[in-house]
């Protein structure tokens, strides 16, 4: 496909469309050398400099996240913790993510303007990520009224990939260093030398990740992968079902050691499920939601199977323990059942339509009733 077949892909996903977002490769984090070590964290993003304002493209602070340097301390401040969907990675403006949304519902509702919603999402971060990232900088650089987690898809791609809960998506600094001490010669080339300069040397990674997308074409096509969800078995491995159930266990487990947290503090606190391409209990396809979700059952067995697993045992064990623990509970995958019109431009990242919608059902459902605005 040329360029202008490429963007076709995702427009019908944007009601405020910025060509620039994908044929400028803004949000190509690691060709711009913005991540950085960190020693709790694991990595962070850095500051790309400029102040925040909401009809800019993007800005990230010194902390890394896409919201203001210092808080606005007369208004009630709702911090909004999540991954790269939060975050909101490909979003045409900073006022487009899901927490940019809240806030703008909130203005509309609330005349006098009381709310402050700030971006706390992070790009690759997992739940331990973000309860780290909640202890060690959020409580004390913006001391918010209230928390809401917004999660799932991370940490479900370390359950598909074999990894621990809970282990860092970016293990760079790690593989590396493995490399330099015990290495052969050549997962010294592979992992420093080759990764150092894809990272330092944005055309380079351009011409790996395309060599990467043809050899995914002709993996599916060798393969005549089906792409049929209904027809992928649902886990029913033991070994599966029971590492599905460690992995579930470990992410609810994290959202109450949040609301431990913040109960101690006084804050309120709201747990959400974001929403993910091709979740049986979500939207019906488009015909390029189709086209985009290939990508994935070709690369990674059982795909649809995993997902849809993984997302129901979390769903099931929140029921189960919420109205004990006192966690108020919105699983957004359901955001979609009545939509229509093309939502996702890959496996989980949204167009402004996508986050507008997620941002109206937390305000609605939860955020709205908490902050005791509703009259």
């Amino acid at each position: 496909m040329n360029r202008m077949e490429d963007l076709s892909l995702y427009k019908e996903a944007y009601d405020h469309f910025n060509e620039e977002v994908f044929t400028q490769e803004i949000y190509s984090f690691a060709s711009q050398r913005l991540y950085q070590y960190h020693p709790y964290l694991a990595f962070t993003l850095g500051s790309m400099g400029g102040e925040y304002a909401p009809s800019k493209t993007l800005t990230t602070n010194s902390c890394g996240l896409r919201a203001v340097e210092e808080p606005d301390w007369s208004r009630y401040r709702i911090c909004v913790l999540g991954g790269s969907g939060v975050f909101g990675s490909y979003a045409p403006r900073n006022d487009k993510t899901i927490p940019g949304y809240i806030e703008s519902f909130f203005e509309k509702k609330i005349k006098d303007k009381k709310i402050q919603v700030i971006n706390c999402g992070h790009v690759g971060h997992v739940m331990s990520q973000h309860l780290i990232l909640l202890h060690q900088v959020i409580l004390e650089k913006y001391k918010p009224d209230m928390v809401v987690c917004l999660a799932g898809f991370n940490d479900f791609l370390n359950f598909i990939d074999n990894l621990e809960p809970g282990v860092s998506r970016q293990n760079e600094y790690q593989v590396m260093i493995r490399a330099i001490q015990y290495g052969s010669l050549g997962s010294i080339f592979k992992n420093v030398f080759l990764k150092t300069f894809r990272i330092r040397h944005k055309n380079l990674n351009k011409v790996f990740t395309k060599l990467y997308q043809i050899r995914q074409i002709l993996k599916q096509k060798k393969n005549n992968v089906n792409t049929n969800k209904n027809v992928l078995s649902l886990l029913q491995s033991p070994l599966e079902v029971a590492r599905c159930e460690k992995h579930a266990s470990y992410f609810v487990q994290q959202l109450l050691y949040q609301k431990s947290l913040l109960d101690g503090f006084g804050i309120k606190f709201i747990a959400g499920l974001q929403p993910a391409l091709g979740l049986e209990n979500g939207k019906t396809l488009t015909k390029k939601e189709n086209y985009i979700s290939q990508k994935y059952t070709s690369s990674r067995k059982d795909y649809f199977s995993y997902l849809t697993g993984y997302f129901d045992t979390i769903e099931k064990k929140m029921l189960s323990i919420k109205d004990d623990h006192g966690i108020q509970w919105v699983n957004c995958t359901t955001a979609f059942n009545d939509v229509n019109r093309q939502i996702f431009i890959d496996s989980v990242h949204m167009g402004d339509v996508g986050n507008k919608i997620v941002a109206e059902q937390l305000a609605k459902e939860a955020i709205l009733a908490d902050t005791g605005l509703e009259k």
